[in-house]
C-alpha cells in the first residue's frame, strides 16, 4: 500500500483511534509538514473489562486489499460477577473460552483513502452461562486530501455484553448489553506552511438493551488554530463545545478555551495534548470543569519503550437520573523485547466522581486500579503468536456501590492470514 511519507489525515483522538483500529495508516492531520504524530490522544473508558480483552498485540503494518486474523483464547476470571462476596453481591469465578475473528479492507487513490474493519468474539462461560455472549465492532473510514483542504469521516458501532462498572444500583452488578455508535467528521485547512485551522465534530450514542438503565449521548465540537513554532513543536489555542445528555438526564452543556500542544522528535519522543476549561450549564446548576487529554511516548530503542496517558472529562451516568460524572484516568505502560519475545506491562488508575447535582442523589464514586501484563511469543511463523496474559483489578467504592477485586489470566493464540 503506497502511503505518503508525511502524515495528513488524523487530528482528533477519536479519528486516530478509528484509524488505529482499522490498521490502515498512521497519518496526522493535526501537525504541519514537519511532524508525524505517532500516538493517539486517550479517550474515555467503556466500563467493560472482560477476560478476553486482556489478549492484545501490536498492530500490524497497513496493507492494501483484504486481510484477516483469527484468535482463540482460554481464560480464568476469579470474580466474573464483580461482587464483594455478600448475599446481595456474590463473588463467582469461571473459565471462559473465546474464539474471535477480524477482517480489514483498505484501498487508496490519489486523493482518497477508504477502509473498513469488522471484528467479533464470542465469550463462552463454562459455568456462568448467562454471561456468555457475542461482542462485535465495526468501523468504516474515508479520507480526502486536495490542495490545502483535508476532510475525514468515520462511522462505527460497538455491541458489547458483560458486567460494566458504570452500571451499578444498590450494589447490584447486572449483565449489561449496549449498542454504541459514533460519527466523526474532521476538517483541516492550511493557511500557510506554518499555520492551519482544524475543526472536528463527534456524535456518540450508547443505547442500553438491558431494562432499567438510561441511554446516553455525547456531542463534541472543537475548533483550533495551530502554529508550527519549530520543526518539532506545534501549538495553538482552540475552543471546545460539549453536550452530554441521557433519557433521564437534563442536558449538560459546556464551552471553553483549549490549548493544543504537540511535540515530536523523530520516532523517539512524542507528545500530544489538549488541555482546557469548560463553563458548564444545566437547567439547575452552573460550574466550571477542567478537561485534559494528554499522551506521551518514549521509544528509547528497538528493545524498549514507555508511554504515559492522562484523561479527564464528563459523561452522563446511565444508572442514576440527573447525575453526571467526571472520569479521570492515568495509565503508565512499558514494553520490552527480549529476542523474539515481547513483554507488555502497565498500571492504570481511574477516578469516577459525581458532578455538582442534587445532594440527595446516592453517590456513585469509586477508585479503580488495574495492573496488567502480557507476554507475546511468536510460534511456527511470524504470523502466529502465543499470548500469555494476566490482569489484577481492584475497585474501591463509596455510597451504595460495592468494593471488589479479582484476577483475570489466560492463554491465547492469534493467527494472521
Amino acid at each position: 500500500m503506497r502511503l505518503p511519507k508525511r502524515s495528513y489525515f488524523t487530528y482528533h483522538p477519536e479519528i486516530s483511534k478509528a484509524i488505529a483500529l482499522l490498521g490502515l495508516l498512521t497519518i496526522s492531520i493535526e501537525t504541519g509538514s514537519a511532524q508525524n504524530a505517532l500516538i493517539d490522544l486517550p479517550v474515555a473508558p467503556s466500563g467493560f473489562s472482560s477476560a478476553s480483552s486482556i489478549f492484545t498485540r501490536p498492530p500490524r503494518k497497513a496493507e492494501a486489499g483484504f486481510s484477516a486474523s483469527g484468535t482463540l483464547s482460554s481464560s480464568y476470571d476469579s470474580n466474573v460477577t464483580q461482587g464483594d462476596g455478600s448475599i446481595t453481591a456474590p463473588r463467582e469465578s469461571d473459565f471462559i473460552l473465546s474464539p474471535g475473528a477480524n477482517i480489514i479492507y483498505a484501498t487508496e487513490g490519489r486523493h482518497w483513502i477508504f477502509g473498513a474493519n469488522y471484528g467479533l468474539n464470542y465469550d463462552q462461560y463454562l459455568e456462568q452461562d448467562d454471561y456468555s455472549g457475542l461482542n462485535q465492532k465495526f468501523s468504516a473510514f474515508a479520507g480526502y486530501r486536495g490542495g490545502r483542504f483535508i476532510l475525514t469521516y468515520t462511522n462505527g458501532f460497538d455491541a458489547s455484553r458483560g458486567v460494566n462498572r458504570f452500571y451499578s444500583v444498590e450494589g447490584q452488578q447486572p449483565i449489561i448489553e449496549t449498542f454504541s455508535y459514533q460519527n466523526i467528521l474532521v476538517g483541516r485547512y492550511t493557511l500557510s506552511p506554518k499555520t492551519s485551522i482544524v475543526g472536528t465534530a463527534l456524535l456518540q450514542n450508547s443505547d442500553v438493551q438491558t431494562k432499567g438503565y438510561s441511554d446516553t449521548s455525547a456531542f463534541d465540537a472543537n475548533l483550533a488554530a495551530l502554529w508550527s513554532m519549530s520543526a518539532l513543536t506545534d501549538i495553538g489555542p482552540g475552543v471546545r463545545y460539549t453536550l452530554r445528555s441521557g433519557d433521564n438526564q437534563q442536558d449538560r452543556t459546556g464551552i471553553g478555551p483549549t490549548l493544543n500542544l504537540n511535540y515530536q522528535l523523530s520516532t523517539k519522543v512524542a507528545v500530544r495534548s489538549r488541555i482546557g476549561v469548560q463553563f458548564v450549564e444545566t437547567d439547575t446548576t452552573s460550574d466550571t470543569a477542567a478537561t485534559w487529554s494528554v499522551a506521551m511516548k518514549y521509544q528509547a530503542s528497538m528493545l524498549w519503550s514507555a508511554n504515559l496517558s492522562l484523561f479527564r472529562d464528563s459523561q452522563a451516568d446511565p444508572s442514576r437520573p440527573g447525575v453526571f460524572n467526571n472520569v479521570t484516568t492515568c495509565r503508565f505502560g512499558y514494553q520490552r523485547k527480549v529476542r523474539r519475545l515481547t513483554l507488555n506491562t502497565g498500571i492504570n488508575y481511574e477516578l469516577n466522581r459525581r458532578e455538582q447535582t442534587d445532594e440527595d442523589a446516592p453517590a456513585n464514586d469509586y477508585n479503580y486500579l488495574t495492573f496488567d501484563s502480557s507476554l507475546l511469543i511468536p510460534i511456527i511463523s511470524d504470523d502466529t503468536d502465543l499470548i500469555l496474559s494476566v490482569r489484577y483489578r481492584d475497585l474501591s467504592a463509596k455510597g451504595d456501590r460495592v468494593s471488589w477485586d479479582g484476577v483475570q489470566s489466560g492463554i491465547g493464540i492469534a493467527k494472521r492470514f
